[in-house]
């Protein structure tokens, strides 16, 4: 499935970041729309990550259905990249 990791954009100088992703314990959101929503409600500049894992290696119980939170680390050849809200 596909997830989406954010990050807030200042702490990457260049505008883009290869090879990261979501470490173990970190949250991921399920649904791109409802993260926009979410992140554009915070008010800073983020940048996103996106990432295929297996529904095994998340935990759902966020208390809502659009995020999860990951029980693996997983890169991202592509990076972080920043995301117009």
């Amino acid at each position: 499935m596909i997830v989406y990791k954010h990050h807030v954009s200042k702490h990457f100088k260049k505008g883009i970041s290869r090879n990261n992703g979501v470490g173990e314990g970190g949250t991921v959101f399920l649904d791109f729309n409802k993260m926009k929503d979410y992140l554009r409600a915070d008010g800073r500049k983020w940048s996103i990550a996106i990432l295929n894992m297996n529904k095994e290696d998340l935990h759902f119980n966020m208390g809502n259905e659009y995020m999860a939170t990951s029980k693996i680390s997983k890169s991202c050849k592509k990076g972080f990249e920043p995301i117009e809200l």
